[in-house]
């Protein structure tokens, strides 16, 4: 059973996208069920990429987007790659990726971003 979606409140827009990347991300743990579940950034992205898109195109919105989430697989970011290639290997009529798939594996990416943690370099031997 799924929670309707929330809508867009606005809030991610040319000024803070970046600003607001990971700022979603859980506690590590098992989620508690017995609590609504926190509103996250995610629509807000959708509708921001989405204009970013038909303003601009995929090829800059991805280009400005990657740098900055990149080192975020230790979140979801499988989920949202899976999204982004389903936007590529279904592409409109003009060979473009899918804009709607994009604009959700890009927010994605963005409210789930997670650096991974710094690797022990001096592991034990024992």
């Amino acid at each position: 059973h799924y929670e309707p979606a929330l809508k867009s409140q606005g809030r991610v827009n040319a000024d803070n996208w970046d600003s607001l990347i990971g700022v979603d991300v859980p506690p590590l743990g098992p989620p508690d069920m017995s609590k609504p579940k926190p509103a996250t950034h995610y629509n807000d992205y959708v509708e921001f990429f989405t204009a970013e898109i038909t303003a601009k195109g995929a090829k800059p919105v991805i280009d400005m987007v990657a740098p900055k989430v990149c080192d975020g697989v230790a979140g979801d970011l499988a989920h949202a790659i899976i999204e982004l290639g389903y936007s590529f290997e279904l592409p409109t009529e003009s060979g473009e990726p899918d804009s709607a798939l994009l604009a959700r594996g890009l927010a994605w990416m963005c409210v789930w971003c997670q650096p991974l943690p710094g690797m022990n370099t001096t592991p034990s031997t024992k």
